[in-house]
């Protein structure tokens, strides 16, 4: 289950780089006159939703070690 938490943070964090990419770039293209303020807006939209995930995901994370130390103390309570 932690392996699975780890796989989702990566990917949270991959997700989140290419969104801060893709609003550094519609940002720049907004300026130039080359995109428009939707495209912006969608952009930043992504960008905070990327954002969100990540934390989602850090928390699965966090949840997860913490489920697998209360998943060890019961085993050895048990033996």
């Amino acid at each position: 289950q932690v392996t699975e938490a780890v796989a989702g943070l990566d990917a949270a964090r991959s997700n989140l780089t290419e969104a801060q990419v893709e609003y550094k770039r519609t940002d720049s293209l907004v300026k130039r006159k080359l995109a428009s303020d939707q495209d912006l807006d969608t952009a930043k939209n992504k960008l905070a939703n990327a954002q969100a995930s990540l934390e989602q995901a850090r928390a699965t994370v966090e949840k997860a070690i913490a489920n697998r130390g209360e998943e060890g103390a019961e085993a050895a309570v048990v033996q």
